[in-house]
């Protein structure tokens, strides 16, 4: 049981991750591109309800559909760490 918990605490960090990543490489095509503000709301709207999708079902395959505090925790920390990490290196360079 609780090796079951610990494995979706691991895929929740790096579902956070990899989550915050294609954000990020999002955000920055975006930049580049010079989109609307329609355009970024219909962009957003549609990766995050991709991304929820996509945890929903990790939460359903792992842990049974038992939606667990730590688990969003674990989420938000993986977003949070590329978060910190991108603003240091636009920060520095």
């Amino acid at each position: 049981m609780i090796i079951n918990q610990l494995q979706m605490a691991a895929v929740s960090y790096i579902t956070g991750l990899v989550c915050a990543v294609m954000y990020y490489i999002m955000w920055r095509i975006r930049r580049w591109l010079k989109t609307g503000v329609v355009f970024h709301f219909i962009s957003d709207f549609i990766f995050w309800e991709a991304t929820a999708v996509i945890y929903v079902y990790i939460i359903y395959r792992i842990n049974e559909g038992c939606i667990r505090g730590f688990a969003l925790t674990c989420l938000f920390a993986g977003i949070l760490t590329v978060v910190y990490i991108s603003r240091r290196g636009i920060a520095a360079g």
